[in-house]
């Protein structure tokens, strides 16, 4: 342990200059009126989640996601992997402004603003402290390395982000880079290695890692890529979109997924399984499901022959012979014609 501190206050010998930070400000409502894109449909999944500032899915199916604000981790269960919450619980423990979430060996690993902790056998243990890491207090993005260690982005006060891969066993902290800017989270990669997701005076930067970090379009807050279809799923204050993942970055046409979001109640963390596509939307403290819209069957409802007969058109009475009229475009018989028979001649 106190290795870790040694290492995180070297930390603070590395400087690099503060970039400027533009602000955007988008117009909308509360969140309350969510429109799903064609083919889509969302429901509610989860409420009352406070300030939610990161979200991780289990195998199992169950969300755990931080409240920030309000210092909670809050585990949501879905016994019956129906896509509806059973059970929203607040685990028994209190953190100071929690920023990460990440799950390895059975342990939920959370990052406050005081340091790396473990959750596991219904107890609390602190695994790495930030109290000489002259750390900003947060966020402090979480991602899991397939060698079991955690990386951990690290905002430092000097404006500069560091990038750091924890020994959960010890304890231990490797510097893997720094630069200029703030991690702000980490895409799931099957190669082993996540993506890195950072945002630098304004602009967000996408990649493996810190050297080849590629600027992409517009503010992402949260990404979340499939690795089979290449699809990946994008967080911005404008909504959710879906667009295509490529070598170079992100390719082609945003296409609108979810919408109607609102400035005060903006999409956050996505995470998806079997059940569809889950999205938070930070301080509404709401947990929203996006699945493929039903199909609408159209079936008919089996009749009496009354109610049959009753519904059909009266049939006209018309005169044995030929029924061509006036109307017809063929010309009359010439001489006299026969005379129409009574209907029960």
């Amino acid at each position: 342990m106190r290795r870790v501190g040694l290492l995180l206050a070297a930390l603070m010998l590395c400087s690099l200059p503060a970039p400027a930070q533009e602000a955007r400000i988008y117009q909308g409502g509360s969140g309350d009126a969510l429109s799903a894109a064609p083919g889509q449909s969302v429901s509610l999944f989860a409420a009352r989640l406070g300030d939610v500032s990161a979200m991780v899915l289990a195998e199992d199916g169950t969300i755990f996601t931080a409240d920030r604000s309000g210092g909670r981790i809050i585990r949501i269960t879905d016994r019956t992997l129906d896509g509806e919450a059973d059970i929203v619980q607040q685990l028994p423990f209190a953190f100071d402004q929690p920023s990460g979430l990440a799950l390895s060996g059975g342990s939920v690993f959370v990052a406050d603003r005081e340091g790396l902790w473990r959750l596991a056998g219904g107890g609390k243990s602190l695994t790495a402290s930030f109290a000489n890491a002259n750390s900003t207090g947060g966020p402090h993005p979480l991602a899991v390395l397939l060698d079991g260690r955690l990386w951990l982005g690290l905002p430092v006060r000097d404006g500069s982000a560091r990038l750091l891969a924890v020994d959960l066993q010890t304890g231990v902290a490797d510097l893997i880079g720094r630069t200029s800017g703030r991690i702000t989270g980490f895409v799931a990669n099957d190669a082993g290695t996540p993506l890195i997701l950072l945002q630098r005076g304004g602009e967000t930067y996408l990649g493996s890692t810190l050297e080849t970090l590629q600027k992409v379009d517009g503010p992402i807050s949260a990404l979340r890529i499939e690795a089979q279809s290449g699809a990946a799923l994008l967080s911005t204050p404008d909504g959710v979109f879906r667009a295509t993942a490529t070598f170079a970055g992100l390719g082609g046409t945003r296409e609108p997924l979810l919408d109607g979001f609102g400035a005060r109640t903006p999409p956050g963390g996505i995470a998806t399984d079997a059940r569809g596509v889950f999205v938070s939307d930070g301080p509404g403290g709401r947990l929203w499901r996006i699945t493929d819209a039903p199909e609408v069957e159209i079936t008919a409802t089996p009749q009496s022959e009354e109610v049959q007969d009753a519904a059909k058109p009266a049939r006209p009475v018309l005169p044995r012979g030929s029924a061509i009229g006036r109307a017809s475009t063929l010309p009359e018989a010439e001489g006299p014609q026969p005379t129409p028979r009574d209907e029960d001649g």
